[in-house]
Formats: C-alpha cells, sequence, structure tokens
C-alpha cells in the first residue's frame, strides 16, 4: 500500500461527548465581558486569552471521566475503546457500538452519559438529531488520516495527489471544506 498524504490532523480528534441532559458533571456558567483579547464572546471558538485559559483549566480529563461516567458509548474496535481500555476505564463502563447503532441518540435518550468519538462525525451527527447544545470535553486524542491506494497504483497518480492536497491546504481548500461541513452545529 503506497502513502499518498496526511489529509489533516485535528479531523480525528476524539472527545467525550455529552447532552446538557446527561451530562454528569455539574454545568458552569461562565460570564465574561466582551474584552478583545483578553475575553471574547463571539469569536466561535476563541474566547480569548483568559476565556481559553479558563476554559482548558475547566476541560476535563480521562481520569475525571472515570469518576463521573457510568457508561460511555465508543465505536466497537475503535481507537477510542482501546483508549479508554489503557486509561483504566472498566468494562461496564465501556458500550461497544455495533454499526446502526445510534450514539447520539442513546446519549440524548440517557442511556449512555457520553460519547467518546472523532469530532467532526459527533458535530456532524449531533445536528442530526437534537438542536440542544452538545457539552464537549477538549480533544483527548488525535490520529493523522492518510489516502492510500493498492501496490498497483498507477506512480504518477500518486504523486498528483499528492501534490493536489498539498496544494488543497496550501490554499486553504481543506480548512473550507472543513468549515462548510461544520458551521452551524450546536456545540455549547
Amino acid at each position: 500500500m503506497k502513502w499518498i498524504s496526511c489529509c489533516t490532523r485535528y479531523a480525528a480528534s476524539a472527545l467525550l461527548a455529552c447532552s446538557s441532559a446527561a451530562f454528569a458533571l455539574p454545568v458552569v456558567d461562565v460570564y465574561v465581558a466582551e474584552a478583545p483579547p483578553l475575553t471574547m464572546v463571539s469569536q466561535g471558538d476563541h474566547h480569548g486569552i483568559a476565556g481559553d485559559i479558563t476554559l482548558q483549566a475547566m476541560a476535563m480529563t480521562f481520569e475525571e471521566a472515570r469518576k463521573a461516567f457510568k457508561m460511555i458509548a465508543v465505536g466497537s474496535g475503535s481507537a477510542q475503546e482501546t483508549r479508554l481500555r489503557e486509561e483504566g476505564f472498566s468494562a461496564a463502563q465501556i458500550y461497544p457500538l455495533k454499526i446502526g447503532e445510534n450514539p447520539a441518540l442513546m446519549l440524548l435518550k440517557g442511556r449512555v452519559d457520553a460519547w467518546f468519538n472523532g469530532v467532526p462525525e459527533t458535530l456532524y451527527i449531533w445536528k442530526q438529531i437534537s438542536d440542544r447544545p452538545l457539552m464537549m470535553s477538549r480533544a483527548l486524542m488525535t490520529a493523522d488520516l492518510y489516502l492510500a491506494c493498492s501496490k498497483d497504483c498507477d506512480p504518477q497518480m500518486v504523486e498528483k495527489l499528492k501534490t493536489a492536497i498539498e496544494t488543497l491546504r496550501s490554499n486553504g481548500s481543506i480548512k473550507r471544506v472543513q468549515h462548510d461541513y461544520l458551521k452551524g452545529l450546536p456545540v455549547q
């Protein structure tokens, strides 16, 4: 198998997501004034220097999640399932999902306490089923994604694809496509 190019790192970031209704830890409202660059209220993922530091300080760790959640939905056989086991979660705390099960719906109905999954997929699925804010931890793991083809793949095509991916990355097209798919998602 020939590796063509690493597409993006953060697309496969994994997080613990939980419905505001199912969230096991107390919700803390943070009130800040609009005082850029220290605090910013309406700048998407950026909350200013003090705002971002405050949110990072409040971010959940694996240890806190292990104590807070009785059941975490995760793809069966996924890197996230392996990571939870490595972090000491008990078998009773891990709910391995089979294809066709809807973790977002399970979360919304309170059948699981949290969902450990990739960020873009989680946001996209959540938008399909709920208008409620989705409470998310910071990304707890990342993985590179690659395009690949068989050993018999034409080497010239591989080089064309490498060049095309690098062009799309350098001219900002990859970020624009990601933004178009993820804009307007209900995240808190």
